[in-house]
């Protein structure tokens, strides 16, 4: 499931990579996801630091609460926190995917700046106002 503010990255039409101000609304497009991008990669931080910190104080509990032999207490703590390793997990690639589009996205923006200022470039060159 993808979250709100988590799309896919923005893309421009062929057709607009000539228009400045289709670059320029893409741009600003972008730079707007990036700034709801850092609340969200900032929230899912938070949500796999949670469940990792139930998952470690649950497996050594359940580690010190077991009375058999020595050499059976890690086996029996991993297998006490299945549930919460899954919960662990799954915050992890939510996560590790929100933190992908931020560079994804970060990458995409680098990009249409440099066209962008390369399509100025062009605009001045042809009305006379360049070198």
């Amino acid at each position: 499931m993808i979250r709100k503010g988590c799309e896919r990255p923005l893309t421009i039409s062929l057709l607009d990579l000539e228009r400045p101000e289709a670059l320029e609304n893409a741009i600003q497009e972008i730079s707007r996801r990036m700034h709801k991008g850092i609340r969200i990669v900032s929230d899912l931080n938070e949500a796999y630091k949670a469940a990792k910190r139930r998952h470690d104080v649950a497996k050594a509990q359940a580690y010190v609460d077991y009375d058999g032999p020595q050499a059976e207490k890690k086996q029996v703590s991993e297998l006490a926190v299945v549930e919460l390793r899954v919960e662990m997990d799954e915050a992890k690639v939510k996560l590790d995917y929100a933190q992908d589009l931020a560079r994804t996205l970060h990458k995409e923006l680098s990009a249409l700046q440099s066209l962008n200022s390369n399509v100025r470039e062009m605009y001045r060159s042809e009305r006379g106002f360049g070198s």
